[in-house]
């Protein structure tokens, strides 16, 4: 939900964020520390708790009168002034929810002992919080995030209790997440905005009810509202107005007048709840209206029809690392029919490969390219291998020194260092077609997706030999690099001659895809803005579906707003001289939007009128698969 439910007061608020300002080492960490509570003051502002934010220095005797519970968003290593006014709140009766702090008297105070910095950079080993039974009322059983890193604590008095584990990608359970003691609850990393936000919005009701009970009834308000609206819509009225208007349409009426009955009991239950003042049960009851009235609502869509039903698989490794069967069989089950597997970097590889660095997880996993192939054919899906082209993430340095030596490496129009391989360098661009050579050959995929196809922005690459092949291409030498270049006088050049550059390997691949498996799909992932793309980071893609460069383009439409998405499509598909060319990508679970089942329906029916040919959905993950996919009816 983009506004808050409830208007929320600053006086007297019972709870308290405390920004991490003096307790955070440098800028950086500062920043983040700001980013975090943010994130945690918009979640709770939508649920109508009331609290205020004080940062580090702000915290005295004060600004904690009436605070009945602080919560430390992220306070690395707290000053000893603080921490003495954290411990005399402690004593009046004040508790504490810390997030993530590396400090150890602050560890103390709560009863734990800290552990040492944990890493996992690949983001497998810490993959959701599965919470004991009853460990949490009101809380939800398991929330879904992938922390690449956590530092443990275990509790040092017998009455502090480990609530919930870490449990890795295959299910095992891992090191503690969140431990209680009688001073509050400690999470070993902070909530992170990578989608299943209402479980962690519904966890922070949780935490602050088990603290102050004073928390529950406004909560229990706001997870209704947001039940009965579905998060789109104004009231409850306006929802079972919109579900019984449009249930004719896709023969649906008697499913959606079944469902609505039992949502009016489920509203009855929980009148009597809250009138009980039962507002822990009245949370939990509002989520099961909530999906007696996401079923009602699905039913009135028709979205199977779309000739691609698609999914991004940004890790490589699908649901269930080292056991793609599972994966496909369930993507199967749920009407998807392409998946983009997220296998090749300019810098390493998912895979076995003898021309660049291989990834650490195929010493893990086998080869998980290969198994994901075979998998999916045999579930009659579409296996795309997704490559990234030009960005090094992940790299490993032995590798950079060498580009680095080379001058194969990007640099700013301030002449910083930029970690994308230069798209004009003739190596370069042999290396990613090289690379593509090899997996080709190597494996039976139905598509190449090209991610990353482009310039990381306006500001790149103005390297020495950017300069000189530009000057080539012009006949001329440039007075004032790269100023001239950048918004001078040759700006319009240099941004077509960037175009080209970009474009070149577009065409390559196209042409040696083709050649190697005859009927391959090419796409590209790519900005939606056009042609604000074209001209910032060389991005022409309308001139590669056209063209006949690639068979779709898949502009990442990510945006919480309908209108906006529709606005978008409207301008996309007036660049093509075919619609169907056009499959949308729907950011469910995107860094910029998080949609529910209702939003993302909307926009996959938006896209199926606007004549796209399919969509994308981003990203498979545990969120998409059990919150979203089940209530599609893509199959």
């Amino acid at each position: 939900m983009a506004c808050a439910l409830f208007a929320v007061s600053v006086q007297a608020a019972p709870v308290v964020l405390v920004q991490g300002t003096r307790s955070t080492p440098n800028t950086s960490e500062r920043n983040y520390a700001g980013s975090v509570t943010r994130r945690i003051d918009g979640w709770l502002s939508e649920l109508g708790i009331s609290h205020r934010v004080v940062p580090d220095e702000k915290l005295s005797r004060k600004t904690l009168s009436g605070v009945k519970v602080a919560v430390l968003t992220y306070n690395p290593n707290l000053p000893a002034s603080e921490l003495a006014v954290l411990e005399a709140f402690t004593k009046r009766g004040g508790r504490l929810v810390v997030f993530y702090s590396a400090d150890p008297n602050l560890a103390q105070l709560m009863g734990l002992k800290l552990g040492s910095y944990r890493a996992d950079p690949k983001a497998l080993r810490w993959t959701r919080m599965a919470f004991a039974d009853n460990a949490l009322p009101g809380g939800p059983r398991t929330v879904y995030q992938r922390s690449r890193n956590i530092r443990p604590v275990t509790p040092r008095w017998k009455r502090g209790k480990v609530v919930a584990y870490w449990e890795d990608a295959a299910g095992k359970r891992r090191e503690p997440a969140w431990v209680q003691t009688g001073v509050g609850f400690w999470m070993t990393h902070v909530l992170l905005d990578d989608g299943d936000t209402w479980h962690k919005q519904q966890l922070l009701v949780a935490l602050l009810g088990a603290l102050d009970p004073g928390v529950w009834p406004d909560a229990a308000r706001a997870a209704r509202r947001r039940a009965e609206t579905l998060g789109i819509f104004k009231s409850y009225s306006e929802t079972e107005r919109v579900i019984r208007s449009r249930a004719p349409r896709t023969g649906s009426a008697a499913k959606a007048a079944a469902a609505l009955a039992a949502a009016r009991k489920t509203r009855a239950q929980l009148d009597e709840l809250v009138r009980a003042k039962q507002y822990a049960a009245a949370v939990a009851q509002s989520d099961v209206l909530l999906r007696q009235l996401t079923q009602a609502y699905a039913a009135t869509f028709r979205v199977s029809g779309q000739r691609m039903r698609g999914v991004w698989d940004h890790f490589g490794l699908g649901l269930y690392p080292g056991d793609w069967r599972r994966t496909c069989r369930e993507l199967d089950l749920h009407g998807i029919t392409d998946v983009f597997v997220n296998v090749l970097w300019p810098g390493r590889a998912l895979y076995p490969s003898k021309v660049l660095p291989v990834d650490d997880v195929v010493a893990v996993y086998g080869d998980p390219l290969k198994a994901a192939v075979t998998e999916g054919h045999a579930q009659g899906l579409k296996m795309h291998l997704w490559k990234v082209c030009w960005k090094l993430d992940g790299a490993p340095e032995s590798l950079m020194t060498s580009l680095r030596k080379a001058g194969r490496l990007q640099r700013s129009d301030n002449g910083a260092e930029l970690p994308w391989l230069c798209p004009s360098h003739p190596d370069n661009l042999r290396h990613e077609k090289d690379s593509l050579r090899e997996a080709l050959r190597l494996y039976p995929v139905d598509g190449i997706h090209l991610d990353y196809i482009r310039y990381p922005g306006s500001y790149g690459c103005y390297c020495s030999g950017c300069r000189k092949r530009f000057e080539v291409h012009l006949g001329r030498r440039v007075g004032r690099w790269p100023e001239d270049a950048r918004k001078g006088r040759d700006r319009q050049a240099y941004t077509k001659w960037r175009c080209a550059q970009i474009t070149r390997l577009v065409r390559d691949v196209s042409a040696l895809a083709r050649k190697a498996r005859p009927g391959i799909q090419l796409s590209a992932a790519v900005y939606g803005k056009y042609p604000s793309c074209r001209d910032s980071v060389a991005q022409d893609w309308p001139g590669w579906v056209n063209e006949g460069l690639i068979d779709f383009v898949a502009p990442m439409n990510y945006t919480d707003h309908l209108d906006g998405f529709d606005k978008l499509l409207k301008s996309q598909v007036a660049l093509l001289k075919d619609d169907s060319r056009l499959c949308p990508g729907i950011g469910v679970t995107a860094a910029e939007s998080r949609l529910g089942v209702p939003a993302t329906l909307q926009q996959i029916e938006e896209a199926q009128q606007r004549g796209a040919g399919g969509f994308i959905l981003f990203d498979l993950n545990e969120v998409l698969s059990r919150e979203i996919l089940p209530f599609l009816g893509l199959d």
